[in-house]
């Protein structure tokens, strides 16, 4: 009975016997109903399974129709090993070194500072003296889309960042200018002038005297500074006669105490009794008469 046959068209129930070693190893066959259910890894050869029903339960094989209604407008993250500081020549790089990285073939480098920004984007690179090409998941229109994220795993100052593309759609990869902001960075970064860095804070650095404030609420104007700064008088000849005999002469404002300096020919004076001169309000006394054709000069704030 080794070639036996039992037709089963359109047959719900067959009577007789079937050698048993015809079946493979007397285990249950498959039943269209779905009464038995398999113990094992069921291979189909390369085959598909076809008009399969939308999965329902968590456990529920999907079909490609509910794959891709469920990745319908959602955008991946890219990731590129390196990114390029400046503009690169796409059709030989010249470099296998991007931003302290040395690229191997293969790798995926990120472009965001491209002269033409219709060449922005992300490119595998083949070699420094080889074209740079498009990466596969980030070459097609379906695939670059406004909110496409890339992340950049290394570099000395873009590594670890994060960046958007923030082009208005619709957006033709090759054609359309695309522009990528950086969102975030966990690189290192240095204080600049006038910034204290501690930590991951900066703070504004101000020069004592200089009229700035800082706070919570921002940066402000100190306006007793700036007013004694705007009331700064330079270079005031005061009233009066300089003929060798008068000791006492004018100036426009009363000086704020202290403040005042006196020069005669150039040399400042020393203020005090028994010194150069004295001052009264806006009074200057010369302990010893200036003589004709001296020269007078004050600077004080008023």
């Amino acid at each position: 009975m080794s070639n036996q046959k039992i037709d089963l068209t359109n047959a719900r129930q067959v009577r007789g016997t079937l050698p048993l070693g015809n079946v493979q190893d007397g285990s249950l066959l498959l039943k269209a109903d779905g009464s038995v259910s398999m113990t094992g890894n069921f291979s189909l050869g390369g085959q598909r399974l076809l008009n399969v029903g939308n999965a329902v339960a968590d456990s529920d094989a999907p079909n490609w129709g509910q794959v891709k209604q469920a990745i319908r407008g959602v955008l991946y993250r890219r990731v590129a090993r390196a990114a390029a500081t400046g503009n690169v020549n796409i059709s030989n790089p010249g470099t296998n070194t991007f931003d302290g990285v040395t690229l191997s073939n293969g790798d995926i480098l990120f472009l965001a500072y491209q002269t033409n920004q219709t060449q922005n984007g992300l490119y595998v690179f083949n070699g420094p003296g080889a074209a740079l090409t498009r990466a596969e998941d980030a070459d097609g229109n379906d695939e670059v889309k406004p909110g496409l994220q890339v992340f950049v795993s290394e570099g000395s100052t873009l590594g670890n960042s994060r960046w958007n593309l923030i082009t208005d759609g619709p957006i033709t990869v090759g054609t359309t200018a695309l522009v990528f902001a950086q969102e975030t960075s966990g690189g290192s970064y240095s204080a600049g002038d006038g910034l204290i860095l501690t930590g991951s804070t900066f703070s504004v650095q101000v020069v004592s005297g200089s009229g700035l404030t800082v706070s919570g609420s921002g940066v402000g104007v100190d306006p007793a500074i700036l007013l004694r700064k705007a009331d700064f008088v330079t270079g005031e000849s005061p009233a009066g006669t300089i003929n060798g005999s008068n000791t006492v002469f004018t100036l426009a404002n009363t000086p704020v105490a202290g403040s005042e300096r006196v020069y005669l020919n150039g040399v400042r004076q020393r203020r005090g009794a028994g010194l150069d001169y004295t001052i009264s309000g806006n009074t200057i006394t010369f302990v010893s008469a200036p003589q004709a054709g001296d020269s007078i000069l004050v600077d004080y704030l008023k």
